[in-house]
């Protein structure tokens, strides 16, 4: 068997590009694709960090992000913490993941500007969102993992069968064809070609949140990266860039482009119509 890179892997935000009439829109409009890189064999120590955690705080649930930023659901009893004791909470908690040696990696695409982009030009064909952040992101997870002369093994959140099916495709086009971008429009980042990913892509397996506990840093870590392409003093992102828990604390700015967490179309320019004044 050989020597893997783990990368588990959590979503964030319709896959769609274009919301549900009845969907309320967000502050921060994005999808995201995301989680963190681990060696095989710092799982155990991964497991064990998480488990002394849950019986500090007499948690025997997932630790569903969105539940604690809200402190509701499962995590409604925070709300119920006086200042003292809830700092702590979260001072435990971002002590916990900064325990482990993982590093945390995704592909956040900014969901209006992609439709200023695309929109009018490609309505009929623009790609499910989930589409160029799976590949992007296992693309440059596989960089990581030849960097270390491993392979990569991908633990994917289960979703409904259709949506597990669709990643799964991914995953082999990417294996048998190489990326799916326009070949001229991608050549400046120099993507990985088929026999390389092929070589590199070990395995993709789907875990609920039940069944992997390691699912749940995935979910902790993805929101931070995607709330940072958006707000860089965002105080989670800060706290984990600080501390280098992040892929992009070890990288240099040149190197984020093309081997850190992809921010898609942040950095698009929409001119605004003009108004006449009379």
């Amino acid at each position: 068997m050989p020597q893997c890179i783990h990368l588990y892997l959590d979503e964030s935000g319709p896959r769609k590009p274009d919301r549900s009439k009845n969907d309320k829109k967000p502050k921060y409009d994005y999808f995201a694709m995301g989680g963190f890189l681990i060696n095989e064999e710092d799982e155990d120590l991964a497991k064990k960090q998480h488990s002394d955690f849950c019986t500090r705080w007499d948690i025997d649930y997932p630790l569903h992000s969105v539940e604690i930023r809200h402190t509701s659901d499962n995590f409604h009893w925070l709300s119920k913490l006086g200042k003292d004791d809830f700092t702590k909470f979260v001072s435990d908690l971002h002590a916990t993941v900064c325990s482990i040696p993982m590093l945390g990696l995704g592909c956040v695409i900014h969901r209006d500007n992609y439709n200023a982009l695309y929109k009018e030009a490609h309505a009929h064909n623009r790609w499910k969102m989930c589409k160029t952040a799976f590949t992007i992101t296992l693309e440059r997870a596989a960089r990581y993992a030849i960097s270390k002369d491993r392979k990569l093994r991908v633990f994917m959140e289960a979703c409904g069968k259709k949506e597990n099916k669709l990643l799964k495709g991914y995953y082999q086009e990417m294996r048998d064809q190489g990326m799916p971008f326009d070949a001229g429009k991608s050549s400046r980042y120099s993507p990985l070609d088929a026999a390389t990913l092929k070589s590199t892509l070990y395995d993709l397996q789907y875990k609920n949140k039940q069944q992997s506990t390691l699912i749940h840093f995935a979910d902790l870590l993805l929101y931070p990266m995607a709330r940072g392409g958006f707000e860089k003093e965002y105080t989670a992102y800060e706290y984990l860039m600080r501390d280098k828990m992040l892929y992009d604390a070890h990288l240099e700015d040149g190197e984020r482009t093309f081997l850190g967490t992809k921010y898609s179309c942040f950095d698009v320019k929409i001119e605004q119509p003009t108004v006449e004044v009379a």
